[in-house]
């Protein structure tokens, strides 16, 4: 398959992730009295059990139990938390005590500095070359921030101590969802014999070790109030719970993770991470229906703008035309030529 074609499939892949990841972002009032939390605990439970079940049909869940090595269960259980259990709990506290608007800004980052470390990692191209689209990406999110501070919606001053809660929360959901999609990019690649599938269904079941500890803690922590599973009753009320919460494991865990591991494997490592940017206008959009980002709604879209412009130079350096300069060309051509899985 040629590199044109591999680029084609990666980014078609990374947008049917993101347009599964956005049905996170829907309001979920109807499954009241329950929480965020609650959905997130049906959620993963879900998604465990669909995985194990897809094993044992399969005929693989003895086989992916003992051929897996310890080290592969130990980096799927990491990638896990980091990318799932785990950055939803994190991301849940910083929309709680900031914004919902901040998800954007989280988002945008995230295509920022996986480009960055991953160009570390693998050197696709030098720094005055990647400089460009990185440029790009900041003046991105450095739109989309600017526009939500004039609308007031990063506004701490009213909010105190839980205003830094969530600024703090924000910040550390940014970081484990940028080291996940490093290290996921690093696995598929050392762990290149193992299928998607095999790889995708042992993410979601170790990720789901982490739950018992995030359950020890919920009640202490500042989602507490989104934890209710242990008070309510049983009856009507749980049926969009539980309705939602499969829905979510399906799309939003596992064909999500699916599609974005084939993504990965198309796609060069610089542009494994930027595809992230998909999600944003998904996420706009219903942002805008909800209402929520109804103030200042120019300078999210021409943040939005500026960070597809970033792709775009990304992938323009990639396939090295012959109007670049010679000095982009020659580090394009031998980026196209990293090992991209």
């Amino acid at each position: 398959m040629g590199n044109a074609s591999r680029l084609r499939w990666g980014l078609l892949y990374a947008f049917i992730a993101c347009m599964f990841w956005s049905s996170l972002y829907v309001r979920t009032d109807f499954v009241a009295p329950y929480g965020t939390a609650d959905l997130a605990i049906v959620r993963f439970s879900f998604s465990t059990l669909i995985a194990m079940l897809i094993l044992l049909a399969r005929g693989g869940l003895r086989r992916i139990f003992n051929e897996r090595t310890r080290g592969e269960w130990l980096l799927a259980s990491a990638l896990g938390f980091l990318g799932f259990t785990g950055y939803y709990f994190f991301l849940a506290t910083a929309i709680k005590y900031t914004s919902e608007v901040i998800t954007v800004a989280i988002i945008a980052m995230i295509s920022v500095v996986t480009l960055l470390v991953n160009n570390a990692l693998y050197r696709e191209f030098k720094w005055h070359v990647v400089a460009w689209p990185a440029l790009l990406g900041g003046a991105g999110v450095a739109t989309i921030v600017w526009g939500q501070v004039q609308a007031g919606a990063f506004s701490f001053t009213d909010k105190g101590m839980k205003g830094l809660i969530g600024l703090a929360a924000a910040l550390v959901a940014l970081a484990m969802w940028s080291a996940y999609q490093v290290l996921n990019k690093r696995a598929l690649i050392r762990f290149s014999a193992v299928s998607v599938e095999d790889w995708t269904l042992l993410t979601l079941i170790g990720g789901a070790i982490a739950l018992p500890p995030l359950l020890a803690i919920l009640p202490a922590s500042p989602m507490s109030e989104e934890f209710t599973l242990y008070s309510q009753p049983l009856g009507p009320s749980t049926l969009p719970l539980l309705g939602w919460g499969l829905f979510l494991a399906i799309g939003a865990s596992l064909l999500s993770l699916s599609s974005w591991n084939r993504a990965q494997k198309y796609l060069p490592p610089t542009l494994s991470g930027q595809s992230v940017v998909f999600l944003l206008p998904l996420v706009f959009a219903l942002g805008w229906y909800y209402g929520r980002f109804s103030t200042n709604a120019f300078a999210m879209l021409t943040g939005i703008g500026l960070l597809f412009l970033s792709v775009g130079a990304t992938i323009i350096l990639q396939h090295s035309p012959k109007w670049l300069p010679k000095s982009f060309r020659s580090n394009a051509r031998r980026a196209s030529n990293a090992d991209s899985v």
